[in-house]
């Protein structure tokens, strides 16, 4: 289901950042998309963090243009929901707020900056109950308890030739 969500918002953000037709475009993409379908049938996280990425997304276009709190809700809840469902949001998130950096002057001047910092630390704080959880995975991921061994470029090179 979160796969079918994702197209849907992939087309609203289409819409809201450019036009119906390039939504559209964008939409039929995804919906066609091998790599989407494959996670759309799987019962893990990856389509459920790209659909909650792109309802995140879609509320903070929504928020910088109206300015509604509905829409700034929707964003925060969606962005901390998308940090919940995996970790690697994390880079959704700074993705986010380097587009933001970009467009500091246009936001100071139409009076969303402050907004924005507030939801972006709302986001963040409502995360960071599990950032014990997400340092322990860090301090792991980089030690010889996990199961994905450390990329070397034999080792990339190993995995090509398979």
């Amino acid at each position: 289901m979160a796969g079918v969500a994702a197209v849907g918002l992939l087309y609203a953000l289409g819409a809201e950042l450019f036009d119906r037709r390039t939504g559209l475009v964008a939409a039929g993409i995804l919906a066609v998309s091998p790599l989407h379908l494959f996670h759309s049938q799987e019962a893990r996280m990856y389509g459920r963090v790209a659909t909650l990425a792109l309802a995140a997304g879609l509320f903070a276009a929504r928020a910088l243009r109206t300015n509604a709190w509905r829409d700034w809700a929707g964003l925060v809840l969606c962005q901390a929901l998308a940090l919940w469902t995996n970790t690697a949001a994390i880079w959704f998130t700074l993705a986010l707020n380097a587009a933001a950096l970009l467009m500091i002057v246009a936001l100071w001047r139409r009076g969303r900056l402050l907004p924005w910092a507030l939801s972006q630390a709302l986001a963040v704080g409502l995360w960071l109950p599990w950032l014990p959880v997400f340092l322990q995975q860090v301090r792991v991921s980089g030690s010889a308890n996990t199961w994905i061994p450390p990329a070397t470029v034999g080792r990339v090179g190993e995995t090509l030739a398979e």
